[in-house]
């Protein structure tokens, strides 16, 4: 089941403190949540208790608005029953024949045809941020130079501008691309397994990517905004004609640069 989404139900509620604050371990005496079935809320107490603070405050769950301590997370796409911002406002456009499917492991899931499907976002991007992503895919990506030649998880690219910025599966690998910038993963996702990604970019800094909590590689992150498309497109790089063909999952947008703590968190509390 999916910790976040619709397809979890009944609804968990965190306790916290008088200012908003997330305690970091649960208090015995201050009721965590209401569940409906006395076995799986025993075991979900003992995973809480033992849970951090980084990790119980990365969890807003299904319709729940972000409250004090998750402000950072700005946009939350998790296909339950559509493409809906469960967050924000930020609700998604599905493209060609992008559409949402039963997944054995992870329930229901965007699923991209590699050919036209996709899903438009409005481009929300801040300088600094984060960018969150399930992804599964069996087929060989596409092999070329950069992020542009690859087979587009996040599409945000525009001609002749260097503030745009392009994620993508190129040579089977995550590549990133942005003033000109270049930052590329060393681990093959195409091999039939759920992964998670994460994508960092501190302006004028670095740029981090992370698979399965872990750091997979790195690079300069150029200075400036990347605004300079309207929309994200998530599984596809309509300019070029280069798709995604697999499943996204539990796609995420934030307003800052997630630490390495952070994304190891993430990836360990939506893993299923």
């Amino acid at each position: 089941m999916k910790l976040s989404g619709l397809s979890w139900q009944p609804m968990l509620a965190f306790a916290r403190a008088e200012d908003g604050s997330l305690p970091a371990r649960a208090l015995p005496n201050r009721p965590l949540f209401v569940f409906g079935r006395a076995a799986t809320l025993a075991a979900l107490a003992l995973w809480l208790v033992g849970c951090d603070e980084a990790t119980l405050s990365l969890l807003p769950l299904a319709k729940m608005r972000p409250t004090r301590g998750d402000t950072a997370l700005v946009g939350q796409w998790s296909f339950d029953t559509d493409m809906t911002d469960q967050v924000g406002t930020n609700d998604g456009t599905p493209l060609g024949t992008a559409s949402i499917v039963t997944d054995s492991q992870r329930g229901n899931v965007l699923a991209c045809d590699g050919e036209s499907g996709g899903v438009s976002i409005a481009n929300q991007t801040t300088n600094d941020f984060s960018y969150a992503l399930w992804m599964w895919t069996n087929v060989s990506s596409a092999t070329g130079a950069n992020a542009v030649d690859g087979d587009a998880l996040l599409w945000a690219n525009a001609v002749n501008r260097l503030d745009d910025f392009t994620l993508a599966l190129l040579n089977d690998k995550l590549s990133y691309l942005s003033y000109s910038q270049t930052a590329t993963g060393t681990r093959s996702l195409t091999d039939s397994v759920w992964h998670h990604v994460v994508l960092t970019r501190r302006d004028t800094q670095r740029v981090e990517l992370y698979v399965d909590g872990e750091l997979d590689g790195d690079g300069n992150a150029g200075t400036g905004p990347v605004l300079a498309t309207l929309i994200v497109q998530l599984c596809g790089n309509p300019m070029e004609g280069h798709y995604f063909q697999g499943k996204l999952d539990d796609v995420r947008s934030f307003n800052r640069v997630l630490s390495a703590e952070e994304a190891r968190a993430l990836y360990l509390a939506t893993r299923l």
